[in-house]
């Protein structure tokens, strides 16, 4: 079965009640990043399986267990409510409530919309995990980042597989703190801007010259700063 949001589908199995509970959470979300992003995203589907084994065939590879949601082209892959707590099992039990669940991957939606990609990962991810505002968990501290050597390594530019989950931990944590720090000293705008600028010339080079030029300093630099 299908449902329409102004922007996305959201494909279920028709005897699924437990779904009439994303769509208003999809919905704040949709308006939320149509006015931050000011564009009409591509056409998305959210697609909601009901076991481990339909998941993984879905996005094309073996998750972890804590995996709840990946986003595969042009779909976002989802748990029912349903059968949530059976086939995710987080650290300590928890799970993002729907409206954080959302916020963060419907940012995907629009920022792979603008940009074209989801390049450079750090950004995407950085982003979409500190404009969760209340919920931005993360999963190292800054004493933890700082024992580190080169904190810098750990943001990917390109998403590789193995290092997107074999260093996740280190990954969102130094992409967030990062995203925090230029959005709590610089505002919101500029990281737009930075967004705006890699979308208009979506190579690495490019993005480290514009990050200088809208922050004065370096990646580099700006992560030290953000983890002291």
């Amino acid at each position: 079965m299908e449902k329409q949001t102004k922007y996305f589908k959201i494909v279920y199995d028709e005897y699924d009640k437990s779904v009439e509970k994303l769509f208003s959470s999809i919905e704040k979300a949709e308006e939320k990043y149509s006015d931050i992003f000011k564009i009409k995203p591509k056409e998305f589907k959210i697609i909601v399986v009901y076991s481990r084994e339909e998941f993984n065939k879905k996005v094309g590879f073996q998750t972890d267990k804590w995996v709840d949601g990946y986003v595969k082209g042009k779909n976002l892959v989802m748990f029912s409510p349903s059968i949530r707590d059976k086939f995710v099992k987080t650290i300590g039990g928890n799970y993002w409530e729907y409206d954080y669940f959302f916020d963060h991957e419907i940012n995907h939606f629009f920022y792979i919309s603008l940009v074209g990609s989801y390049n450079p990962v750090w950004l995407s991810e950085g982003y979409a995990t500190f404009m969760m505002k209340e919920n931005n968990q993360v999963m190292l501290t800054k004493d933890e980042i700082k024992k580190l050597k080169n904190p810098e390594s750990y943001l990917l530019y390109k998403y590789i597989k193995k290092s997107y989950f074999k260093y996740a931990h280190e990954f969102y944590s130094i992409s967030f703190y990062l995203i925090k720090y230029l959005i709590e000293n610089f505002g919101h705008e500029r990281v737009l801007e930075l967004i705006r600028q890699f979308a208009k010339k979506p190579y690495k080079k490019d993005l480290e010259n514009n990050f200088k030029k809208i922050f004065k300093m370096s990646i580099e630099n700006a992560i030290m700063k953000s983890i002291n």
